[in-house]
């Protein structure tokens, strides 16, 4: 997203979406299993080189025929975070859009090549594998002219903004949007040769694309009053009804049948509706509907929905009958139609992003604290969605740039938070970051300690709020030959550990990497030896082959991965946490147990393969502990 210094009119704005990628199978050849009974032992010095710690960057995947096999459960929040540097010191300019598909992001805005000049050929358009931490370019080398906007359909990138062709000038007709095939890395024109003026917003609903942005018809003339804001089925435009909006189309986010709408207008184009920046259209009855209070009193750039409820950012201080106060920041709730204000009065400048990940709301624009003064981040901000509260993000937030001076956008990946904008450092000036950065969980200072003292019953003390276990609802681990079928809870991550002491019989989930059933590597943790002095979950965890499985069961659905390796880590080895592409289940525990030392020595990590997504049946554990055996190592 995209805007100048001023208060009241940026040119890009918040574009919210996500990218689906596909599963792959992974095969792997068998591996030695030692005499002593140890499972796959491998010590982590003979293991190959790992890429860097990483907590998860996994997405929503779309199944086989087994249907999609995402999970309808919250994302993990971020927490203890830092922010990180990108790839050769980031971008030598503006960046006003990012968009995720599968490990990659895309970057959009007002740029060449990267800060430090090694990677070229990036006009304007780049892409970032997280996975690799590299930068390269689209082809024909990008485009000429501002790119705002980036939206993922599929196979397929639509990017938006100000330029008519590729940089080479293989590519014409462009007409301020063109579509960029990921499989083919092709860029094609959209018929009637794109718009004739600025795309700042492209949303998907069903089928159909809704673009908006400073347009009046496409370029070549043949499909008229279109008044901002237009469908495209991907093969034709046509006008919404009204002839469009007035002015300015800055933001579009569904909300079931229904688009709302923001930016600088105060009635369709026609002038037979009045809307005040920030409208609804319904889509099954194809027609524009005001919200109460008759809208908002200024300029509205950014939208996010987050279940029933929709949250608003701009430059507006309240509704437009003046009877609700909300400071560039508002929460509408979708089922009631009403306005209110969040913590703190709202903030003190312009919003213009929005992200949300679990209970937390990622905003971005070019306040520096709440209105009333009490929190203080500069350019970036968390908002607490449960407790209704502000927090600032680490160092001070965000500052520096060359001429914006602003956050443009967010996107999500995993527990990381890609921010692009105009900047050039933290807030504190500790911290060199062009253009883009990763706000990202610091990692942590070992693998959690998962076994008692044994021949010892360990007292144990009131489990803190602060370190309670989250309940996902019916999530379990199963393992047949071990005879574990154990219900998963989440282990937060408090002051950079996980303190897993309160487990029980209980698996826990590491949060912070890829929560179980999503791509990325899924940390789950249980215990050797239990508080009580008995043997605990993990107990036989070494047992594990190669070719065995084990199950996540979650909402309805079966998860069955197969172990590919066990092998003996260090406490303080962060490799086990390594991210991974596809879906990956890594379970750990503690072995070994030292009397000299009075800890464990090693963890035991075994690590598995998505194989297969189904829908959940009344198989008992010993009926399927029956068939894994059968299966086993064919």
């Amino acid at each position: 997203m995209y805007q100048n210094s001023t208060d009241s009119i940026p040119y890009l704005l918040l574009c919210f979406l996500i990218g689906f990628g596909n599963l792959l199978s992974i095969s792997a050849a068998p591996m030695d299993v030692n005499a002593e009974g140890d499972g796959l032992f491998l010590m982590e010095q003979q293991r190959a080189a790992y890429g860097a710690f990483d907590l998860a960057r996994g997405e929503p995947s779309l199944g086989n025929s087994a249907g999609p096999f995402h999970s309808p459960r919250p994302v993990p929040k971020l927490q203890s975070h830092i922010w990180d540097q990108l790839a050769n010191n980031g971008l030598n300019g503006s960046v006003f859009t990012l968009a995720a598909a599968g490990s990659d992001l895309y970057v959009g805005g007002e740029f060449t090549q990267t800060a430090d000049g090694s990677v070229t050929n990036l006009r304007n358009i780049a892409r970032f594998n997280t996975i690799t931490n590299t930068w390269s370019p689209l082809t024909n080398n990008g485009l000429v002219g501002y790119v705002m906007e980036i939206t993922v359909v599929g196979e397929d990138l639509y990017v938006g903004g100000s330029f008519n062709q590729t940089t080479d000038g293989a590519i014409t007709d462009l007409g301020n949007i063109a579509r960029y095939n990921l499989t083919t890395n092709t860029w094609f024109p959209l018929p009637n040769d794109g718009l004739n003026d600025d795309v700042l917003t492209i949303a998907m609903s069903g089928t159909d694309l809704y673009v908006g942005g400073s347009f009046s018809q496409t370029a070549d003339g043949a499909v008229t009053n279109l008044g901002n804001i237009v469908r495209f089925d991907g093969a034709n435009w046509s006008a919404l009804p009204n002839n469009g909006l007035e002015t300015y189309v800055s933001d579009i986010a569904v909300a079931g049948s229904d688009l709302y709408v923001v930016g600088i207008f105060n009635r369709t184009a026609d002038t037979s509706v009045i809307l005040n920046n920030i409208a609804r259209y319904d889509i099954s009855l194809n027609s524009w509907n005001a919200l109460p209070n008759n809208g908002l009193n200024n300029s509205t750039w950014a939208l996010a929905v987050v279940g029933s409820e929709l949250y608003v950012g701009g430059s507006f201080t309240g509704t437009f009958d003046g009877t609700v106060d909300l400071n560039r920041i508002a929460k509408y709730d979708l089922a009631a139609h009403v306005w209110s204000p969040l913590a703190n009065n709202g903030l003190n400048s312009v919003v213009y992003t929005m992200a949300a990940t679990g209970e937390d709301l990622y905003v971005g624009g070019m306040f520096n604290q709440t209105v009333d003064g009490a929190v203080v981040s500069n350019w970036i901000a968390r908002y607490n969605m449960s407790a209704g509260t502000w927090h600032p993000t680490s160092n001070g937030g965000l500052a520096g740039g060359t001429f914006y001076h602003v956050v443009n956008d967010l996107e999500v990946i995993g527990s990381d938070l890609y921010v692009g904008g105009d900047f050039t450092r933290t807030a504190d000036a500790s911290l060199t970051l062009n253009f883009v950065a990763r706000y990202s969980p610091s990692p942590p200072a070992s693998l959690p300690d998962t076994g008692f003292h044994p021949g010892v019953i360990s007292s144990l003390p009131t489990q803190p709020d602060e370190r309670a276990f989250s309940r996902y609802g019916e999530i379990w681990l199963a393992i047949p030959r071990l005879g574990i079928e154990v219900p998963i809870v989440g282990v937060p991550r408090v002051n950079g550990e996980w303190d897993v002491r309160w487990l029980g019989n209980q698996a826990g989930y590491l949060e912070g990497t890829a929560f179980p059933t999503w791509p990325g590597n899924t940390a789950i943790t249980a215990h050797v030896w239990s508080a009580n002095n008995s043997p605990g979950p993990f107990v036989d965890l070494k047992r594990l082959r190669y070719g065995d499985r084990l199950q996540i069961r979650a909402w309805g659905q079966v998860y069955t991965y197969e172990v590919r390796e066990s092998y003996l880590a260090s406490p303080g080895s962060l490799s086990p946490l390594r991210h991974e592409q596809y879906d990956w289940v890594s379970l750990i525990t503690c072995e070994r147990y030292s009397h000299l030392a009075d800890n464990y020595v090693f963890r035991r990590i075994v690590r598995a393969v998505l194989l297969d997504v189904s829908s959940e049946s009344a198989m008992t554990l010993k009926e399927w502990h029956k068939f894994d055996a059968v299966h086993t190592f064919q």
